[in-house]
């Protein structure tokens, strides 16, 4: 009796580690399929981001309006440098002395034109993010990012950055235009004090 049950025991045991083994095998497939599936999806999605962007309407101008914005930032941290310096020196350089608002008159024309490019390239952005927007393609773009989606993202990121620039620039012009006018107050009374010393003589 004892023998026969230990028999059946045995033949049970042995029953379900073989079950065990062949379940342990088709899990392992699984997943094996599943990774392979995850690896076809990915490269799937990296093949239709590259093909969108390549294709897309929108990629032969936003390459420019991108190197134009960084060219920009470069170029207004000169600007406000510059401005900010010659704003806080006593006087203007000495070649300039027989045309002293010459100085300021130039940093004043760039930063008019920096501003100018600012708001332009704040409506360009503008009219790229917003380009061919609707309401489905954003839905479908939140199940599923597309290629343009994600660069609208990066793009719509640049318009505070252009705000905080628009401002640096005209608190630069505004600073400037303070140090003009000082310096024509300067020359103003130190011509008078010119005019009065020679009629004393």
């Amino acid at each position: 009796m004892t023998s026969t049950l230990d028999a059946c025991f045995k033949t049970a045991e042995s029953a379900a580690e073989q079950n065990i083994a062949a379940r342990t095998k088709e899990v392992a497939e699984e997943e094996s399929d599943l990774s392979d599936q995850r690896v076809r999806l990915d490269a799937e999605r990296h093949v239709e981001f590259y093909q969108e962007l390549s294709t897309d309407k929108f990629a032969t101008t936003a390459p420019s309006i991108m190197q134009a914005f960084l060219s920009h930032g470069e170029a207004c941290t000169v600007l406000e440098s510059e401005s900010l310096q010659l704003a806080t020196i006593q006087r203007v350089p000495a070649e300039d002395d027989y045309s002293p608002m010459r100085p300021y008159n130039a940093i004043l024309d760039r930063l008019g034109e920096s501003f100018r490019q600012n708001a332009q390239l704040h409506a360009s952005i503008v009219a790229l993010t917003q380009e061919d927007g609707s309401v489905d393609s954003m839905e479908e773009d939140i199940e599923q990012p597309s290629a343009r989606s994600q660069m609208i993202h990066v793009f719509s990121a640049c318009l505070p950055i252009l705000q905080g620039r628009a401002t640096n620039l005209q608190m630069a012009h505004e600073l400037l235009e303070g140090a003009k006018e000082n310096l024509a107050m300067t020359l103003h009374l130190e011509s008078l004090e010119f005019s009065e010393s020679e009629d004393d003589s």
